[in-house]
């Protein structure tokens, strides 16, 4: 029978899954975001693509809530743990829920949600990789989100134009870093013997 909090590793997988099936959608229904090298916000403000947009996000948020609820909170990591994703959650929602298109508070709101998530996913792959979840893997998928967000950065700023590559790779290294490192923290107390009945 699978532990809680494994099923909190499987949780973050299905939000990444639903994050990544939302891109899978949308890049069809709106190319221009490749040809113009728009990010993946685009899609919240293009009609065609907004109903998929909003779905992908709203599912991913729902299932980073589930997973912080999923982890026990009778250590300090999980516990860190569960309160950050209930953060990225609160973000993720947050993005979904303000298109830059609407006016300039909304654009406002939606790249200011946008930064702090960036910067909050940041820190938690930083702290994964030096305390829970170090090691050379681990490390390099840190290296490919910075990589990421460092395209992401540039493209904003127009020096170079790859906008949505730059936040897909960060979004896919931080995923596959994240459930990897869940799984691996849960891994020792699902291994733990059960209790023997005494007598």
């Amino acid at each position: 029978m699978l532990r809680r909090s494994h099923r909190a590793a499987l949780y973050v997988l299905a939000s990444q899954v639903c994050f990544f099936a939302m891109l899978a959608v949308c890049i069809p229904l709106a190319p221009r975001a490749i040809r113009h090298h728009l990010g993946v916000s685009y899609f919240g403000t293009n009609p065609t693509t907004v109903p998929p947009y909003v779905i992908g996000l709203l599912l991913t948020g729902y299932f980073l809530v589930k997973a912080a609820h999923a982890l026990p909170q009778h250590t300090a990591p999980f516990r860190t743990l569960s309160e950050i994703l209930l953060i990225l959650a609160i973000l993720v929602v947050g993005v979904c829920l303000t298109p830059y298109s609407v006016d300039a508070v909304f654009d406002w709101a939606h790249v200011t949600a946008s930064m702090v998530l960036f910067i909050v996913e940041l820190g938690l792959a930083i702290w994964l990789v030096a305390g829970p979840c170090r090691g050379t893997r681990a490390a390099g998928l840190l290296a490919f989100q910075v990589g990421g967000a460092l395209i992401a950065f540039l493209s904003e700023l127009r020096i170079v134009h790859h906008m949505l590559f730059g936040e897909t790779l960060t979004q896919l290294a931080f995923g596959v870093l994240l459930v990897r490192c869940l799984w691996r923290m849960t891994s020792p107390l699902a291994d733990q013997p059960m209790p023997h009945a005494s007598g």
